[in-house]
């Protein structure tokens, strides 16, 4: 067992960490009461003379204790001295005890809290071996709590029977000195600034003391540790004959050091820093103490290496040295941080604030597509290296479209600013420039967001491997299949006339297609009575001759002598008379046979013998004839009648009527003119109304908002029809043409290329040209960046050109630029357009309708088959159009660079993906609300985007 002990003054406060509980009694250390409560020797108190009971008690009490030192002075041992590490001693600075003991002392398992003007924080003991000062080395930390002389106590340490006992020690405790040979000063640029903005903040020491005496600076502002403060040391640029280290803030920097005065004193030190506040409103900064030590005397140089960090600032003290402390202290300063606008929130702001030039070059400058080319990017501003940030490179219109772009960039240091280095691969033949690169700068002097742009530069592309162009997807595993149109996407579409009037076909047949569609029906009632004529006349010799002179009748004027020969002649037919002469007798009774009534043959009958009269009696008036039209009519009925009894009842009949029939096909002279006389003649009047009609203007697509267009300008209107819109198609061209001679990337080609996407986009709402204008309104949007929109225009394209070639690898091209990556789950059925479908439709309706005519007309195999395909393609046609009209739906485009889709409509609500959603993203638009959309993606999956950065497509 063993134990120690030490007195400390009870008066002074014990240290709170080690207070031991009261009355309690640790294994191995004992606490004996205190002797010396203030380090000073007993005061005797003045009393009287004790009583001789009082002198022999006392007596007794000696011969007591004489008896007891004599019994345990075998086992007491003073211990070696009490060693102090420490020559100065401070109230805010650990000290440092140690002592020797001859045995092994074992560990100090607890020890107790002693009072008095120390507090005691460790007491620990180590074996020690191969030392002659002792076995065994006690190490005792402690921290004064009062200035001036003070006394270290006795401590006793108990191993087994023995007990050693150190000696008190006397120490002076000092305590920092504010010094009036320093001063301290932190000068901001200015203490207005907005959030994010980067502020010199200047600061210098000036210092007379000697420098050779000066160690272990410290100097650590209390903003290095504030997490909504960032703080950067720039380089040193100054000549390195000024240059002194200087540790601040726990970092190792470089300032600059300016001489004065006498040649020891330590003079003048600058050092610049740059803050930037991350969050608004009032900051304090509080004072900022720097102090260091300063020895007693010199023993070294203050810089005697030639590093500049190796100086005595750098330093600590050495152990056992007398020193004491000088600090000074600098003034508080108070910050008024800005909050950014709103519009930096929803750009790509990547922290910039001007003053600031960016400059690009890349090389080299000729190279194939997908061989690496190096871009650097060279930024110089008021803000340091290290806080200078560009956005993603891969998100700049002009580079995600054209280039594999390598985000990962690499920064190096210059005087003024950073470089960036990065990699990148063009993409496709047709990139003659590196385009002019926007990055939002911010103004504080304005409050305002700018954009400031790079100088394009001229590049030289080769094919690669004979390859014109490269998809985005054909890296990092994607596999989309390469464009092979020769003409490539930047080829626009010229005015063709049988392309204008195909369009105004489909328009008019769209326009028009329920009256249309019931027309296929109702003419086939009209005409169902024609054809079963005209198959009756093929299949019988006397109806056909019979309606052959019934038609004849029928031309004739009323009332006049040539239409009673032909009434004659028909009777003559309809009865079988042959060449001979038709009599009033064979009126009467043929007449009677097939059932005419009496009146009417008496009327026949008469104008007969009128007639007859006249011709053979000259004096005779002429005769009048009356009612011709319908008594032909009603005989030609009853003579119909009756022949059908007669040749289902008369064997001969039969058996002249099968002989008819079988003589048909040997005369097709006779059914083929039956109705191409008037078919031809019937296809091309509906011809001609088509190619007349003028179609009403289209609804407006593409747009996002009611009255806009689709960059939100207002949509040009054509009071003058079909020349409005030969102005707007030939000033796009116009507006094209000046964008491809403009340079390369630059702001004016890209402004010329919306202009003419505009001016197309507004001549496909006017004319006939609508898949034309629509294809070079996509080329025009992809040359100015908008992969979008050009995605849109394509998409609208195809809904009047759906098998155009070169529309759908345009469109499969601007889709392979595009940065989400969604898997596609429609249906090939759903890619169909209805503006095609509605016209699929009336064709097969009507080639329906007029193939089961000619069916009834020629009843033979061939028109079966036929009658029979062209029902199931009119069955197909009108199953898919019912499916689509059932499911029809808005379909849309995102045309914003990038944004967040939410899971409600408001900014308020969660992301509904960790990843933004970028420009060309498509969509199936299931609702709007309060100017949010409720899309579906492809592959099925929901989200909210506003209006405002959609572009809709209507079919």
């Amino acid at each position: 067992m063993h134990h120690f002990s030490n007195q400390l003054s009870p008066s002074l406060p014990i240290h709170p960490w080690f207070t031991p509980p009261v009355g309690t009694h640790r294994r191995g250390v004992r606490q004996k009461p205190s002797r010396t409560a203030d380090f000073s020797p007993p005061q005797s108190p003045s009393a009287p003379n004790p009583s001789p009971i009082r002198k022999i008690r006392a007596i007794r009490g000696f011969l007591h204790l004489l008896a007891l030192l004599l019994l345990f002075t075998p086992f007491l041992h003073a211990a070696p001295a009490l060693h102090l590490q420490d020559q100065s001693f401070f109230t805010d600075r650990v000290a440092t005890a140690t002592a020797y003991f001859p045995e092994e002392i074992p560990a100090v398992d607890d020890w107790s809290q002693p009072g008095g003007n120390c507090n005691l924080l460790e007491i620990d003991t180590q074996a020690i071996e191969n030392d002659t000062r002792g076995k065994t080395l006690a190490v005792i930390r402690f921290l004064p709590t009062k200035t001036g002389p003070l006394t270290l106590p006795a401590f006793e340490f108990t191993s087994g029977e023995t007990t050693y006992r150190t000696a008190p020690a006397q120490i002076l405790v000092r305590e920092p000195i504010r010094s009036s040979d320093m001063a301290l000063t932190f000068t901001p640029a200015k203490t207005r600034v907005y959030q994010g903005e980067p502020v010199r903040l200047d600061l210098r020491w000036s210092c007379s003391l000697d420098a050779s005496k000066l160690r272990a600076l410290q100097l650590y502002p209390d903003f290095f540790n504030n997490p909504g403060i960032e703080v950067v040391i720039p380089r040193s640029t100054d000549p390195e004959d000024q240059q002194v280290g200087l540790p601040i803030g726990g970092r190792r920097s470089i300032a600059r050091r300016t001489r004065a005065g006498e040649k020891h004193q330590l003079g003048t030190i600058d050092q610049t820093l740059f803050l930037r506040f991350t969050t608004p409103g009032t900051h304090t900064l509080p004072a900022v103490r720097l102090e260091c030590a300063r020895m007693a005397a010199a023993e070294d140089e203050f810089a005697r290496y030639a590093a500049h960090f190796n100086n005595g600032l750098f330093e600590p003290v050495t152990t056992g040295k007398l020193y004491d402390r000088v600090f000074t202290l600098s003034e508080p300063m108070t910050f008024e941080v800005l909050p950014l606008p709103p519009e930096t929130q929803n750009t790509n702001f990547s922290g910039l604030f001007s003053p600031i030039e960016i400059t690009a070059a890349i090389q080299p400058t000729e190279a194939m597509i997908g061989e690496l080319m190096e871009l650097e990017i060279n930024v110089t501003g008021n803000a340091p290296h290290g806080m200078i940030e560009l956005p993603k490179l891969s998100k700049q219109p002009g580079l995600r479209e054209r280039f594999i772009v390598d985000d990962d960039a690499s920064l190096a240091w210059h005087p003024a600013g950073t470089i960036f280095r990065t990699r990148l691969r063009a993409l496709t033949t047709s990139i003659k420039a590196l385009p002019a690169l926007h990055f939002p700068v911010f103004d504080p002097e304005t409050g305002t967001l700018t954009t400031l742009t790079t100088d394009p530069i001229p590049l030289t592309l080769t094919p690669n491997d004979g390859k014109d162009f490269l998809t985005l997807r054909s890296f990092k595993g994607a596999a989309v299949p390469l464009t092979n149109s020769p003409e490539g996407i930047w080829h626009n579409e010229t005015s063709n006339p049988m392309n204008d009037l195909i369009n105004t076909v489909l328009h008019f047949a769209n326009s028009l297609f329920w009256p249309l569609l019931i027309a296929g029906p109702v003419a086939f009632a009209l005409l169902f009575p024609v054809v079963r004529d005209r198959r009756r006349r093929a299949l019988d010799p006397r109806y056909g001759r019979r309606a052959a002179a019934y038609d004849a009748f029928r031309k004739l004027p009323d009332n006049s002598p040539e239409k009673w020969h032909a009434f004659l002649r028909f009777l003559a037919v309809t009865f079988q008379s042959g060449d001979r002469s038709w009599t009033i007798s064979d009126t009467r009774e043929h007449l009677s046979n097939i059932g005419l009534k009496t009146e009417d043959i008496e009327q026949i009958t008469a104008m007969h013998q009128a007639a007859d009269a006249h011709d053979f009696s000259p004096p005779a008036p002429a005769a009048k004839f009356q009612n011709l039209a319908p008594l032909a009519k009603r005989i030609l009925h009853l003579a119909g009648k009756s022949l059908l009894v007669a040749i289902l009842l008369t064997p001969t009949l039969q058996a002249n009527t099968q002989a008819g029939r079988d003589s048909s096909p040997s005369r097709p002279q006779a059914v083929e003119n039956s109705t191409p006389q008037k078919d031809p003649g019937g296809i091309k009047e509906s011809s001609r109304g088509l190619s007349e009609a003028t179609p009403p203007d289209p609804a407006p697509t593409n747009t996002t908002h009611p009255g806009r267009d689709a960059r939100g300008a207002a949509v040009p209107t054509a009071p003058n029809g079909q020349s409005s819109s030969t102005s707007e198609w030939t000033a796009a061209e116009s507006r094209f043409s000046q964008a491809q001679s403009a340079t390369p990337g630059s702001e004016e080609a890209r402004a010329l290329y919306i202009d003419a996407a505009l001016k197309f986009e507004a001549a496909a709402k006017e004319s006939s040209r609508r898949g034309e204008s629509y294809t070079n309104a996509g080329n025009a949007w992809f040359q100015a960046g908008e992969i979008g929109r050009a995605i849109a225009a394509y998409r609208q394209a195809r809904t009047y050109r759906p098998t155009d070639p070169r529309v759908k690898e345009n469109l499969a091209t601007a889709r392979a630029m595009t940065a989400n990556d969604v898997p596609s789950r429609r249906s090939w059925w759903q890619s169909i357009p209805q503006y095609w479908v509605r016209p699929a439709l009336l064709v097969s309706s009507l080639a329906f309708w007029l193939s089961l005519l000619l069916l009834i007309r020629h009843r033979n195999r061939a028109w079966r088959i036929t009658t029979a395909a062209t029902g199931i393609l009119l069955l197909t046609t009108a199953l898919l159009f019912l499916t689509k009209s059932l499911l029809q739906s808005t379909e849309g485009v995102v045309i914003v660079d990038e944004t967040r889709a939410r899971k409600g409509p408001g900014h308020n609500y969660a992301p509904a993906f960790q990843e933004p959603v970028h420009d060309g993203l498509e969509f199936t638009l299931l609702e709007t609300r309060d100017n949010w959309a409720h899309i579906q993606l492809s592959d099925t999956r929901q989200c909210w985007l506003p209006l405002d950065q959609l572009q809709l497509i209507e079919n």
